[in-house]
């Protein structure tokens, strides 16, 4: 399995459990993937370029999800993609303003388990040398760790 393949498997089982999940990416490593990533019944909405105008969105969304007699809207799930780190602390939480749709749903990307370097030891276990290794020596991307199966054990060359 590719990360991206983990990915695309992992989010929708979480997003059928909570339904909003609000994906924090300091580290903007998985902007291009969110660009791409169309899951079921689910809107994608992306906090890159204007913070207020998706913070509506999601609320008009999220407003459909509870009151709408159409099945559709109401089984509907929400992923807000927010490039930045969630807050540490309770104020700067309180300054967030997709916190309450983390509160309402749940947050991804907030812990060491959910960045990338874990999630691609997450998605090629037996690769998990070579990506320590990899990660040692800098940041590779999303689309170096999605590429062919075979690129950590070729010299770590990009695809």
């Amino acid at each position: 399995m590719t990360l991206s393949g983990f990915l695309q498997k992992r989010l929708p089982e979480i997003l059928s459990e909570r339904r909003i999940v609000v994906w924090y990416d300091g580290e903007r490593a998985f902007e291009e993937f969110v660009q791409s990533f169309s899951p079921p019944a689910c809107t994608v909405v992306s906090v890159a370029e204007s913070t207020l105008k998706v913070r509506r969105q999601a609320e008009a969304i999220n407003r459909k999800m509870n009151e709408s007699d159409n099945l559709v809207e109401a089984r509907a799930n929400l992923l807000i993609y927010f490039p930045r780190p969630r807050g540490t602390t309770s104020e700067a939480r309180q300054r967030d303003p997709f916190e309450v749709f983390a509160l309402a749903g749940v947050a991804f990307g907030d812990t060491e388990g959910e960045r990338l370097a874990s999630l691609a030891r997450q998605a090629l276990p037996e690769r998990i040398d070579e990506i320590t290794r990899l990660f040692a020596k800098g940041s590779p991307g999303l689309a170096f760790l999605s590429g062919r199966r075979s690129a950590l054990r070729d010299g770590m060359r990009p695809c």
